[in-house]
């Protein structure tokens, strides 16, 4: 029997793992196996892969055995779209062909990981929030994440995320008959690709590179970086960054240029082009 740990507190992390899990099972025609995971979390994302079914099984371990989460291998399970569970039901007010949107700011702590992880990938939420007040007016907003997220009431907005009786596969069920998904640097913009949704991924911190290399996976999405910025005015190039930062991107040692956030008006034309 092959056992394979799926056991990292991220839900980017264990997206890429399930996809990567999946593609090395079918790829090497594998039958007998059995997949582990730690988190309750994890263990909603990986029910949503139907081949998994009666495979899972929970361990206290850390990492006790080989995992996958090469993020180059995700070119090759383009094809995988995860599937809600049959045991969800739905009981909360989550309309379809909604605009889903994920905000990433300081008070973030969805899966888990604890305020202050990854500053770096943090967003100023004012030109979101901007922005949710003016898709409103046409469309359905639902807003996804933890309980952390900021404020935001008005017309056709639903605080999913501020919702106390909501779980994780609320999130995926409304990403899933969503319309379109928007987030910033987070492992939330995988939930877009994996249910055949269109997402805007916003605000990234890595090169172009590290996502064009991934084939088509990014391939029918919109993706918007943040800038950097010298003294002298001028804006890195994309090429500059590779060069510099190389393809896992700046953070915290950006300190020396002024780090420039998408605009709300680059918010709504990625919208745009999308819609």
């Amino acid at each position: 029997m092959k056992r394979y740990f799926i056991v990292l507190k991220s839900i980017g992390d264990t997206i890429v793992e399930t996809i990567n899990t999946y593609n090395h099972i079918l790829k090497n025609n594998i039958e007998d196996f059995k997949i582990y995971y730690k988190y309750d979390f994890q263990k909603s994302i990986l029910d949503m892969v139907p081949i998994f079914k009666n495979k899972l099984e929970y361990t206290p371990l850390g990492r006790p055995g080989w995992g996958m989460r090469d993020k180059n291998l995700l070119k090759e399970a383009v094809g995988l779209t995860l599937e809600i569970p049959d045991y969800y039901k739905c009981q909360l007010p989550i309309k379809k062909d909604s605009i889903c949107i994920h905000i990433r700011t300081p008070t973030w702590n969805f899966g888990g990981h604890g305020l202050g992880w990854e500053p770096h990938r943090n967003v100023n939420p004012n030109p979101y929030l901007k922005l949710i007040k003016k898709l409103s007016k046409d469309y359905q907003i639902t807003i996804i994440g933890d309980p952390g997220s900021p404020n935001c009431e008005g017309k056709n907005i639903y605080q999913l995320a501020r919702d106390p009786n909501k779980v994780l596969l609320d999130d995926f069920y409304a990403v899933s008959v969503g319309k379109l998904l928007i987030t910033a640097d987070t492992g939330v913009s995988y939930f877009g690709p994996v249910f055949g949704t269109p997402v805007l991924i916003s605000n990234l911190t890595k090169p172009s590179g590290y996502y064009t290399r991934k084939g088509d996976w990014y391939g029918k999405h919109k993706l918007l970086y943040k800038k950097l910025k010298r003294q002298d005015g001028s804006i890195l190039t994309d090429d500059e960054v590779l060069l510099e930062f190389g393809l896992d991107g700046f953070s915290k040692n950006a300190r020396n240029y002024e780090v420039i956030e998408n605009t709300y008006e680059e918010l709504l034309e990625g919208v745009r082009n999308l819609l």
